[in-house]
C-alpha cells in the first residue's frame, strides 16, 4: 500500500500539490514581471537562467538550515541533487518559452 513510513499516514496530497502550485505560480509571476525583461539571451537561455534561481536559493540556503546540507547532499543521493537541478532547468526554459510565445501572440493580436 502506498503511504509514508510504516504505521504512519501519506502527506496529504492536496496540501504539497496546492504549495507547489502556488510556489510556482509565484516564481512565473517574478519571472514575468521583473526578471524577463532583464535576463539575457533567448527565451529558452533566460528561462534557464531563472530556473537555476530557486535551484541554487533552496539548495544553498534553504536545504542547510533544514540540516540536509548544501544542495541537499547529506539527506539526498547525487541522483536526486540532479534531479531537482534538471526540473527546476526544465521549469525555467518551458517558462521562458511559453511566456515569450503568450507575449507576442498578445503583441501580434494588439496590432491588428
Amino acid at each position: 500500500m502506498g503511504g509514508g513510513r510504516r504505521g504512519c499516514p501519506p502527506p496529504a496530497p492536496s496540501r504539497s500539490h496546492a504549495f507547489h502550485d502556488a510556489t510556482g505560480l509565484a516564481l512565473a509571476a517574478l519571472y514575468v514581471i521583473a526578471l524577463e525583461p532583464r535576463l539575457p539571451g533567448p527565451p529558452a537561455v533566460k528561462g534557464l537562467l531563472f530556473g537555476l534561481l530557486p535551484w541554487l536559493v533552496n539548495g544553498l540556503l534553504v536545504l542547510p538550515l533544514l540540516g540536509q546540507g548544501a544542495l541537499g547532499l547529506s539527506a539526498l543521493p547525487r541522483a536526486g541533487v540532479a534531479y531537482f537541478f534538471v526540473a527546476n532547468a526544465v521549469f525555467g526554459i518551458l517558462l521562458g518559452v511559453l511566456y515569450a510565445r503568450a507575449r507576442d501572440r498578445r503583441r501580434v493580436g494588439s496590432a491588428a
